[in-house]
């Protein structure tokens, strides 16, 4: 009898240690509504928010820039319209931002700036009073100055208190998971001081 009570219990308890890991802090019956905005051209980009987006139990917006990004000629035209800092045409959004409290915003590192969609993105969206974090994908480096310039644009200069989450293809292939639970406590962190 009491081994089956021991076991019964001990059962219950990775139960409820499951149900705890696998849901998120995030969620509408909070008030808390999260949205995950990113451009991605390969995929990288998109894979992480989408990782974010079920992590934080969040709504996910994928920015298309009207503007063909692919072959030679497209490369080259993304990485020049990156480093100029210029904006794009971005398809209508399917998610107002104005209705989240907190949004992560991602783009893929373009010669260690946001793309020209991202840049819109922000530019076309009054983020004032929003919880917002930072994502960026890079084959090696440039991740971490592309969240920085997003931080600078959104926070009008000051990237300080801007959490960052940079990435390398090496961390998406072996460290990805880590870093996205690291990314979400300090979140999570930062949304209670608030």
């Amino acid at each position: 009898m009491k081994k089956h009570f021991a076991k019964t219990i001990f059962l219950i308890l990775i139960c409820f240690i499951s149900v705890l890991s696998t849901s998120s802090l995030y969620s509408e019956d909070e008030g808390t509504r999260v949205l995950v905005v990113c451009f991605s051209r390969d995929g990288h980009t998109k894979m992480v928010a989408e990782k974010l987006a079920e992590k934080f139990n969040a709504d996910f917006e994928l920015l298309i820039d009207t503007k063909n990004r692919t072959g030679a000629l497209g490369n080259m035209s993304a990485g020049n319209d990156a480093v100029m800092h210029r904006q794009t045409t971005i398809k209508p959004l399917q998610h107002n931002p104005g209705e989240y409290d907190v949004i992560l915003i991602g783009t893929p590192a373009w010669f260690s700036n946001m793309t020209p969609a991202v840049r819109t993105f922000i530019s076309q969206n009054d983020l004032s009073g929003k919880t917002i974090a930072y994502f960026a994908t890079c084959h090696r480096v440039g991740a971490d100055k592309a969240t920085a310039q997003m931080a600078q644009l959104v926070e009008k200069g000051s990237s300080k208190t801007a959490l960052q989450l940079p990435l390398t293809h090496n961390d998406l292939e072996n460290e990805l998971d880590i870093k996205i639970d690291n990314f979400y406590a300090k979140l999570l962190k930062k949304t209670n001081k608030q």
